[in-house]
């Protein structure tokens, strides 16, 4: 495809999977970015990246030049924790060919390529910085959705060192998701105070879902744990001084599963943790209240996998929301501004 610079210099451009012969003009198309930065170094990884793309795993796409440098990259993962879900990722244009439209073309030609490898995929989501809006809107133009906030996930001076940040400075992301092949999302056991945000989410995503209505009284917290253990993981990133809690089913040791969470809230004094409840399990509305006790607030939804829909609850420690670094795609809309008034309220009780 024929591109054109600032100049009006012509650019040809292809699109092509990614081959292992690319390695080392790949690291530098995301390093010209992110240097150091990027959080995810698996896929820095000569090995990882050519194994997983030829497991069909990871698809990566790349644009090259006439001397095969690739000047942009894209990519979908399938194996992550959100089964049925394809992860949108590693979505860099270099520098110096920004702005011409290859980012948009390469999108299309992604999405594209999805389809046709993966037909009965239930959805797409894609976590992406909030700094600015431009990605954001590439794909919100694709019928994507605003979903809800990873809030301050990031400390922005490592995760984008190129850009001036002051020193306490953290980076959102906004969770951007579009329906594929799901068409009705089942029974959900939502928390009574979000069930009318959880179903104008899902409206706006044009799926069907059930919200059972809450029990009549809170339930016994032996009735509901006992019998049965956790199904959950937790990754720290000491690095970012965060960390992410997917919390699939509950169970009678909920309480040492929360506090193993807790870890970055009590190491750093800008620990942030972001929890993913399955709203799937019964125990969802009782387990809200009590994470709601531990200071995380509602900002979200991560929906639309196969037998998964999960609620994303955010704490930030002795932190206030950061908003001046977070830069939604025409305002975000209603969301942005429901999550706002659930940390200030969050906040008002500390």
């Amino acid at each position: 495809m024929l591109f054109y610079d600032e100049k009006g210099q012509e650019r040809q451009i292809r699109f092509r999977p990614y081959k292992k012969e690319d390695f080392p003009s790949f690291c530098r198309c995301i390093e010209d970015f992110y240097d150091d930065g990027y959080p995810y170094k698996e896929y820095l990884d000569e090995a990882f990246q050519g194994e997983e793309n030829e497991k069909g795993n990871l698809m990566t796409l790349c644009a090259v030049t006439s001397r095969e440098e690739i000047v942009s990259t894209s990519a979908v993962r399938f194996d992550t924790e959100f089964p049925g879900s394809g992860l949108l990722l590693l979505r860099v244009v270099r520098q110096a060919y920004r702005g011409m439209g290859i980012g948009s073309a390469q999108e299309d030609h992604l999405l594209s390529w999805i389809r046709n490898r993966q037909p009965e995929l239930s959805s797409l989501y894609a976590d992406v910085m909030t700094h600015n809006d431009i990605s954001q809107g590439s794909l919100i133009r694709r019928g994507f959705v605003f979903c809800g906030l990873r809030p301050m996930l990031y400390r922005a001076p490592v995760m984008v060192p190129r850009l001036s940040w002051p020193e306490n400075s953290r980076i959102s992301q906004a969770v951007l998701c579009k329906r594929e092949s799901m068409r009705d999302a089942g029974r959900l056991y939502c928390p009574e105070e979000q069930r009318e945000a959880v179903k104008k989410l899902y409206e706006q995503l044009q799926v069907s879902v059930e919200i059972l209505s809450p029990h009549k009284k809170e339930p016994d917290e032996k009735e509901v744990l006992e019998g049965q253990a956790c199904c959950q993981s937790f990754h720290v990133d000491r690095q970012h001084h965060s960390g992410i809690w997917m919390l699939e089913r509950g169970g009678r040791d909920f309480e040492a599963c929360l506090s193993q969470a807790e870890e970055p809230l009590r190491l750093w004094r800008d620990g942030v943790v972001v929890c993913y409840l399955n709203l799937k399990d019964p125990q969802a509305p009782f387990i809200y209240e009590r994470l709601k006790e531990r200071g995380f607030f509602f900002t979200g939804l991560k929906p639309l996998q196969r037998d998964r829909e999960y609620m994303m609850l955010s704490c930030l420690g002795r932190q206030s929301l950061q908003t001046e670094n977070i830069h939604l795609y025409q305002g975000g809309g209603w969301l942005f501004e429901y999550i706002k008034k659930q940390e200030k309220r969050e906040r008002r009780k500390k």
